[in-house]
């Protein structure tokens, strides 16, 4: 069996020499395929991987996102309940050029617009000999105006309010400057009730918010009717527009002074004023400036009269009792293309009960002239002012200002600076002009002021 085998081996070693290597050939085939295999299999497991790993990644940005997204929607809804809550009532609030910042209900029969003032100031007032313990110059900073308003209408459209509240300059005692309803019968005719702006001089009647100047004239400090507490109808039919007032008398609502019914000066008052309208609208009567907005020229006439009698048995501080006063003014204005200029003349005649020696009838004038130009439409604007005032032809006051308005945002925002200068001797002071008050015999005060408004 050996030497079979032997010879078996001898015989057969060319065909399983040919026969190994045939095989092993096949199996590198083989292997060489299974690998190919094994690297696309590869290749496919690392695809899914990347695809496993990206898609990780992006539900990972997805819940990120969606968390925002949730975060977002949240706050949406929040603020679509407030405004659902809101809207239930018929609720609305915001901003308009019109109405400032206001909330008001859908139908318009509830409105509260907010709104305020503030009048930052500087002045330098120098005069002559002023006197034993006074000082020649005074100088300082002014809050001359803090102001918070509220007006609107209240359960319906014809029913309005106006409730201002004002911060004394001196104490900072905040006291109740404006409160008066006011109810609209049909269209031109409006009835007033409460503490108001007599209708009497127009250059008080129109809002501090809009004066040209850093303040209105010395005249017109000295004789204008100011607050009064009353009653007033408003009648406007074009072109006339009327007042008529039953009150307490000039000054009669001013904060701080006798308005109580039991404690005011005057036992009966009645004003009354009337403005034509020659061109423009009614709204440019309630300023003096000439905007390049306005819808073309504007010129008004007006003229008001007061009459009052006082309380009996009441003496001001000098001890001479007031009967009657009697008081007028004739006005008028006109601006077109920047251009602005008005004029007025104040009398008023008291009847003094004075048995004090030498006292009589007191006759007091005021006469008013100012104009402006816009040199840079609706921003720069010089102004000038002459004024003079004249009580029993004693006390002769003539005044000079001269200033310039510089508008950021129309009287919104703006800068005055203006210089006056008292000609003659200052008999009586104003510190809300300001001025201040002359040794007898002295004259030539000048008052430097320069003021910011800013107006929401």
């Amino acid at each position: 069996m050996v030497l079979a085998s032997v010879a078996l081996m001898t015989s057969g070693r060319s065909v399983w020499a040919d026969a190994t290597t045939s095989s092993v050939s096949d199996e590198i085939r083989q292997l060489r395929t299974e690998l190919e295999t094994m690297k696309q299999s590869n290749t496919q497991l690392r695809q899914q991987v990347n695809q496993l790993q990206a898609g990780s990644n992006e539900n990972w940005l997805n819940e990120r996102r969606a968390e925002e997204v949730k975060t977002l929607v949240r706050e949406v809804l929040a603020d679509a309940d407030t405004r659902a809550s809101m809207l239930e009532g018929g609720m609305t609030s915001g901003w308009t050029k019109e109405n400032g910042f206001f909330m008001a209900s859908e139908d318009g029969s509830f409105l509260l617009k907010v709104g305020g003032q503030f009048q930052w100031r500087y002045i330098y007032a120098t005069r002559e000999n002023a006197g034993a313990g006074q000082d020649d110059g005074e100088n300082g900073f002014s809050m001359r105006r803090g102001k918070v308003f509220f007006k609107g209408n209240i359960g319906n459209p014809k029913i309005g309010y106006v409730l201002q509240l004002a911060a004394n300059r001196d104490s900072s005692a905040v006291g109740l400057e404006e409160a008066y309803l006011t109810y609209k019968f049909c269209d031109g005719l409006v009835g007033t009730l409460g503490r108001f702006k007599g209708p009497f001089t127009r250059e008080y009647m129109i809002s501090s918010t809009k004066s040209l100047l850093v303040e209105p004239s010395y005249v017109d400090a000295q004789m204008a009717a100011n607050y009064v507490e009353g009653a007033m109808i408003t009648y406007t039919a074009d072109p006339m527009r009327l007042y008529f007032s039953v009150n307490d008398g000039l000054r009669s609502g001013d904060i701080g002074g006798p308005s109580d019914f039991q404690n005011d000066t005057t036992d009966f008052a009645v004003t009354g004023r009337a403005d034509l309208k020659l061109m423009g609208d009614w709204k440019q009567w309630e300023e003096f400036a000439s905007w390049s907005s306005d819808k073309g020229p504007a010129m008004f006439l007006g003229a008001a009269v007061n009459y009052q009698t006082a309380e009996t048995g009441q003496a001001n501080p000098g001890g001479i009792q007031n009967d009657n006063i009697l008081s007028w003014t004739v006005d008028g204005s006109f601006k077109a293309s920047g251009f602005n200029v008005y004029s007025a003349v104040i009398g008023r005649h008291t009847l003094v009960d004075a048995p004090a020696a030498g006292a009589g009838d007191l006759d007091v004038y005021g006469w008013v002239v100012q104009g402006g130009y816009m040199v840079i439409p609706d921003k720069l604007e010089p102004i000038a002012r002459f004024e003079a005032y004249d009580a029993n032809g004693k006390a002769i006051a003539k005044i000079v200002t001269v200033g310039a308005n510089y508008y950021l945002s129309k009287h919104n925002a703006k800068f005055t600076v203006d210089v006056l200068w008292a000609l003659d001797e200052i008999a009586s002071a104003s510190t809300g002009v300001p001025i201040l008050a002359d040794a007898a015999g002295q004259e030539d005060q000048v008052v430097l002021r320069a003021q910011f408004q800013l107006l929401f």
